[in-house]
């Protein structure tokens, strides 16, 4: 007996050290693969924005200039949270933008905060190093021994209106992603770039209420500088031009001033040029300045009609898409312009000049055409005439390209000049506001980079955050109050009834 019991203790003792052992094993395997886990979700991790406006996703073009840094970049925040000043209204909001920059940027972005009311020795070095006073908020963007000062109020637009009634001001839209953009392109490239735009042929002026505001506001945040160019003044484009904006000029050009355009054009030069359509026949000279890039402007409206019940009307808002895969318009792929009335198609001439290179940019959708018989009549109605008017594809934009090579490695310098059958596309209303179209802006600004040479920072760019704002009718405002007030509150009721009558019977 006393064997046997051994023997049977020396089997469980056995078996209990083979549990353990593979027990044991079991710990360890699954340790490893948590901490494996955890190292891999560490490392390679993302993030996702479920906001409707994206507001916590950095921009296309932010990012790009992230990617874009070769060395440290130093983001220095001189600000006191606890300081009684209207900027401590967007401390929080700066923050979460920091936070994501610091996040896209690693390893190349670092960021420093310094409190002057607790660190006096280091908000001191600071003032001495950068020349600012003690009572200043500022960012301090440090990149390659250059340096640039941002205002933390111009993170922000401010309403002061309340502090009269003894109210704290109120903050209208956070700017902070354009402004940090820009102060980081302005230490990647110290020296701006003129821009200049022609006048005196009824384009637009370079004045406050302009309605290209937000087009030279958004040119300034992309480290340029916009100027006034009147070619009766003076006999050629300046030197300085890194391009020049023909934004829907409604009178021709003179000879002298076509031939100053083509000259700059001939060394290198680039243009903008963005058309009129009700000026188009009165305009030679301007058109052809477009077709020594290869671009030809063809004299119809772009449109299209739809049956209604007693009539067909007629469209002349275009829907487009943007195609190819230029550097211009490869990141907006999948997204659709909107041009305003009126729109007027281009196509590549038969006859392309020497080494020019002619790509298109923007399509109208397949149920528009070219309508080269338009008319202002509504009551005549319009109908699309095969062999007369242009069918799909109705192009709308163009690239031009001369003289130069570029690929993945090198570029070379080269003219370079974009053409588009539409002008309204750029004014406030149709970028901004309750009417605008943000890849209409994206496409300017990725065309201004692509004519400057600076093809990383094409793409989508900061915008201004817009409310939105939910409306309903009296009838919704009705069913809502009826479901939150009666509907769910008494369901709950009588359920709470079933279940007392249930445990009653």
């Amino acid at each position: 007996m006393e064997g046997g019991m051994s023997g049977g203790e020396e089997k469980m003792r056995e078996a209990k050290k083979g549990y353990g052992l593979r027990v044991g094993v079991q710990v360890f395997v699954v340790a490893m693969l948590v901490g494996a886990v955890n190292y891999l979700s560490f490392e390679n991790y993302e993030r996702w924005d479920f906001s409707r406006s994206q507001e916590f996703r950095l921009a296309m073009q932010t990012r790009q200039i992230l990617r874009s840094l070769n060395k440290e970049a130093k983001i220095t925040v001189y600000f006191s949270p606890t300081q009684l000043s209207y900027q401590s209204l967007i401390a929080r909001d700066m923050g979460n933008l920091l936070e994501e920059i610091v996040f896209s940027g690693k390893p190349k972005v670092k960021v420093e905060y310094v409190d002057p009311t607790r660190n006096f020795q280091r908000a001191q070095e600071l003032q001495s190093k950068f020349g600012f006073g003690p009572g200043e908020n500022l960012l301090i963007f440090e990149y390659d021994g250059r340096h640039k000062l941002l205002p933390v109020g111009e993170l922000a637009e401010f309403d002061f209106r309340p502090v009269a009634s003894g109210d704290p001001p109120a903050v209208l839209a956070f700017r902070g992603e354009q402004a940090i953009a820009s102060a980081l392109l302005g230490v990647l490239e110290p020296e701006k770039r003129t821009v200049y735009f022609l006048q005196g042929h009824g384009e637009p002026v370079l004045e406050r209420g302009t309605p290209i505001s937000l087009l030279l506001d958004y040119c300034g945040r992309q480290n340029v500088r916009v100027a006034p160019l009147d070619l009766t003044q003076t006999p050629a484009v300046p030197g300085d031009a890194a391009a020049v904006f023909i934004v829907g000029a409604r009178y021709d050009l003179s000879a002298t001033e076509q031939l100053a355009l083509l000259n700059y054009w001939q060394k290198d030069g680039r243009l903008m040029v963005l058309l009129d359509p009700d000026a188009a026949r009165e305009t030679p000279h301007l058109l052809g300045l477009a077709a020594v890039g290869g671009i030809q402007v063809q004299d119809t409206r772009v449109l299209r009609t739809i049956p209604l019940k007693i009539a067909t009307g007629i469209v002349r808002e275009v829907a487009a898409n943007f195609i190819g895969q230029t550097d211009i318009i490869a990141r907006l792929q999948g997204v659709r312009a909107h041009l305003p009335d009126p729109v007027q198609s281009l196509a590549p001439m038969p006859s392309l000049p020497e080494g020019v290179v002619v790509k298109p940019l923007v399509v109208a959708e397949e149920e528009y055409w070219g309508e080269t018989e338009y008319v202002t009549d509504e009551n005549r109605g319009v109908a699309y005439d095969d062999g007369i008017d242009i069918g799909f594809p109705v192009c709308l934009a163009f690239s031009s390209a001369k003289g130069g090579i570029r690929d993945d490695r090198v570029e070379i310098q080269t003219s370079k000049m974009i053409v588009v059958g539409n002008t309204k596309f750029v004014y406030d209303e149709f970028i901004g506001g309750t009417k605008g179209n943000v890849a209409n802006l994206d496409f300017l600004m990725s065309g201004l980079n692509w004519m400057l040479d600076r093809n990383k920072l094409t793409g989508l760019v900061p915008k201004i955050p817009s409310e939105f704002k939910l409306s309903l009718t009296n009838e919704q405002l009705g069913e809502i109050a009826f479901y939150t007030m009666v509907a769910i509150p008494g369901t709950v009721a009588l359920f709470g009834v079933f279940v007392w009558w249930r445990r009653r019977a």
